[in-house]
């Protein structure tokens, strides 16, 4: 399943992606 270690990357990336975004603006979601 090719497929799932492509998605567990982008839903990685995201998570990341979101967690620096929350620190640079705080009081976000």
């Amino acid at each position: 399943m090719e497929w799932l270690l492509l998605l567990a990357a982008l839903v990685i990336g995201l998570l990341i992606f979101c967690l620096s975004g929350a620190r640079e603006q705080p009081g976000g979601t």
